[in-house]
């Protein structure tokens, strides 16, 4: 999704104008799996959906959104910081 959009997904959202460009995807992906009759797992555009980077609720209308195109909808959470500094490392 983020290679498809050319960045976070996520603020989508919060516009008309972006939730359609989202359904147009999910779409796509729900449609393809229906013609082939094949099941299929829909991820919400999470990925960067924590504290710093999203608001209350967010994650739980991300999910809502994507139930809209399958009844299986998953939800990854990347990293907190910048997953490639160690001085960024989460603490224990």
């Amino acid at each position: 999704m983020w290679e498809r959009l050319g960045g976070d997904p996520m603020p989508l959202l919060d516009t008309a104008a972006g939730q359609c460009k989202l359904a147009a995807i999910y779409n796509e992906y729900a449609d393809a799996a229906s013609r082939w009759r094949l099941p299929i797992v829909l991820f919400a555009p999470t990925w960067r959906a924590n504290r710093d980077h999203a608001r209350p609720r967010d994650n739980a209308r991300a999910i809502e959104f994507v139930r809209r195109f399958s009844s299986c909808v998953g939800a990854l959470m990347g990293p907190r910081g910048d997953c490639y500094s160690p001085q960024a490392a989460l603490s224990r």
